[in-house]
């Protein structure tokens, strides 16, 4: 009897766990926070996403291009230009902007949603133009805008330096062409301290065998004789292999080796000396040469240029050096020597050009090689055929 009274109903145990749990406020009781509560879409009307903080914007079509120019036999593919350029959407409108190629590959970025695209270069008085659709955008490599225009005739360079507040005449090279537009003959004139005008000393005559020069023959006009002569032969590429020169008492046998883009000569002298030259280039220009003379000394040096038409490099006039090559004009010099040290060496060039891109004027500054002092400058006049 006394156990049964000390026992909880069990029906009464759970009537107040019930009400103790219903008492509770539903304001206290703790609430998730992070994830936002969601609220049911008003029915008939869209859901608005938040947008990115930092949108992607479409993406933009690239464009390869570049200028290119063949002048006479050679080519010029690191030109600056003008390009014009109209771009059509899908809609059919257009937009038209100009800008400046830089020399090389250049990088257009057009409109992602460019349907067509009109470019037209200029440059040297040459006009190239294409349309493309966007199919062909799409798998284009590089677009190269490019034309072809025959090389000037250098008619004449005159050279002058300039001494007491004046420019003085020095001397002249002229040259005469043949029907076919080869060298003919080659004038040089030069001044004597004791004489006022120039005077024709001597002259180159060019002779060709197939279309291929083979000799240049140099008459002494003052003394009305023969005083050098310079042979070529060729390898199976068309290119320079030999050239034996004699000139008065003097004789050399040049040897000429190809490597890529770059250009190996071995002199050998008729009193037993020899030389060896090599040049390495770059966009059809020297840009560094090495000399070294079997007897101890020799020279290196580095050249930069302009982006303008060399008018040498299409006179097919070669010598020892073969130092007519280069396309371009030269800007700069960097040279070191080991042995003798020249008294006076170039190494500022200032040139004026024609709208065909050939140099009408350069003025040539000249310093000590020892100690860099300047020294003097000069000026050389070029004249071309038709102007």
């Amino acid at each position: 009897m006394f156990m049964k009274q000390n026992l909880m109903n069990p029906a009464l145990l759970f009537a107040l766990l019930l009400l103790l749990l219903t008492a509770c406020n539903k304001e206290q009781l703790p609430i998730p926070i992070g994830k936002p509560i969601p609220q049911n879409p008003v029915p008939g009307k869209p859901t608005n996403p938040i947008p990115p903080e930092n949108p992607v914007p479409p993406a933009l079509l690239q464009v390869r291009i570049k200028a290119a120019i063949q002048v006479g036999t050679l080519l010029y593919d690191s030109i600056p230009a003008t390009l014009s350029m109209e771009v059509w959407d899908s809609t059919g409108q257009s937009t038209q902007k100009q800008l400046t190629l830089e020399p090389g590959t250049n990088t257009l970025s057009l409109p992602a949603n460019t349907a067509k695209a009109h470019f037209k270069m200029e440059q040297w008085k040459v006009q190239s133009e294409q349309t493309l659709g966007r199919s062909q955008l799409d798998t284009l490599q590089v677009l190269v805008l490019g034309s072809q225009k025959a090389a000037k005739q250098l008619v004449s360079e005159a050279q002058y330096i300039f001494a007491a507040g004046e420019y003085r005449p020095q001397g002249k090279t002229e040259y005469q062409y043949n029907s076919n537009g080869s060298l003919h003959e080659v004038r040089f004139y030069q001044k004597k301290i004791s004489e006022a005008e120039l005077r024709h000393h001597l002259t180159d005559r060019f002779f060709y065998t197939g279309g291929k020069l083979t000799e240049i023959k140099r008459s002494d006009i003052a003394n009305n004789r023969h005083v050098g002569t310079t042979l070529f032969t060729y390898n199976g590429a068309g290119r320079i292999a030999t050239m034996d020169n004699t000139s008065y008492d003097n004789a050399t046998k040049a040897t000429v080796a190809y490597y890529g883009d770059d250009i190996s000569i071995y002199h050998q002298y008729n009193n037993g000396y020899n030389l060896s030259y090599e040049m390495q280039f770059r966009n059809g220009n020297k840009v560094a040469e090495t000399a070294r003379s079997s007897r101890g000394g020799g020279e290196g040096g580095t050249f930069t240029y302009d982006h303008n038409i060399n008018p040498r490099a299409h006179l097919n006039y070669p010598n020892l050096f073969l130092s007519n090559l280069s396309q371009n004009n030269t800007l700069g010099r960097e040279k070191s020597y080991t042995g003798a040290i020249p008294s006076a060496e170039p190494y500022k060039y200032e040139y004026t050009y024609d709208a065909d891109g050939y140099p009408t004027t350069l003025l040539l500054h000249y310093k000590n090689g020892i100690n860099g002092e300047n020294l003097y400058h000069t000026k050389t006049v070029y004249t071309y055929a038709g102007n």
